[in-house]
């Protein structure tokens, strides 16, 4: 099987950002997470500033506590699968005090959170390509939308701290659909706002089994 990288996939994104075929055009839609920044390296620092915060002050080593962390994740994904709920950081963390047994629960979790949020966005940078493409579809008049899984307001506090903002018309989360991506009510909403030929519109993600959600349609779609 052919091996391609993230590098080689995004280099054809970019040559078509480049093209004449971009004039035949009006809508981008982009996905947020790990396809205009790095969420992995971000999501890994959050998760290890709360476990060596457990290390330091509930004398539990952080590989039990990664342990708790990640039976916690997987129960709650299993319990609210293909919802925005599913990914809440929160309820990994309140499931996880109850896993370790750390008292006081309530005061804990508030506190977990707020260490992962804050290390997540420390590390919080955009690809290198983002702004170049970004102001290239603003010169072309091509709408750029944000179609991402997760809570809504969290992933406008991310575009936010990427100052992307002034570039992006729009941003469709799963949790005003009700359900992810790959579904159907998914790609219904991004539609109903482009209202337009589905030839006019193209889909850039990094998901092959999520962010095909346009395919369906014969609607161009990247994943990189």
């Amino acid at each position: 099987m052919s091996m391609r990288t993230k590098n080689q996939k995004t280099k054809d994104l970019l040559e078509f950002i480049n093209s004449e075929q971009l004039d035949n055009f009006s809508y981008a839609v982009f996905d947020l997470d790990q396809t205009l920044y790095d969420y992995e390296t971000c999501n890994q620092n959050g998760v290890s500033s709360v476990l060596k915060n457990i290390d330091d002050n509930f004398n539990i080593d952080e590989k039990t506590a990664l342990n708790a962390y990640l039976k916690a994740r997987h129960s709650i994904n299993q319990q609210l699968k293909n919802t925005s709920s599913m990914h809440s950081r929160f309820l990994y963390l309140k499931q996880m005090c109850k896993i370790l047994s750390i008292e006081d629960s309530t005061t804990n979790t508030l506190q977990f959170y707020d260490i992962y949020w804050k290390s997540f966005f420390e590390k919080i940078e955009l690809f290198d390509w983002v702004v170049p493409t970004f102001k290239k579809l603003q010169e072309k008049n091509i709408v750029i939308v944000i179609a991402t899984d997760f809570n809504a307001r969290l992933q406008f506090l991310k575009i936010q701290k990427l100052k992307i903002n002034g570039y992006i018309a729009e941003i469709i989360t799963s949790q005003e659909v009700g359900i992810e991506k790959p579904s159907q009510q998914f790609a219904e909403k991004v539609l109903n706002f482009t209202n337009t030929s589905y030839n006019k519109i193209f889909c850039v993600g990094d998901n092959p089994k999520k962010d095909i959600f346009l395919s369906n349609y014969d609607i161009k779609t990247f994943i990189i």
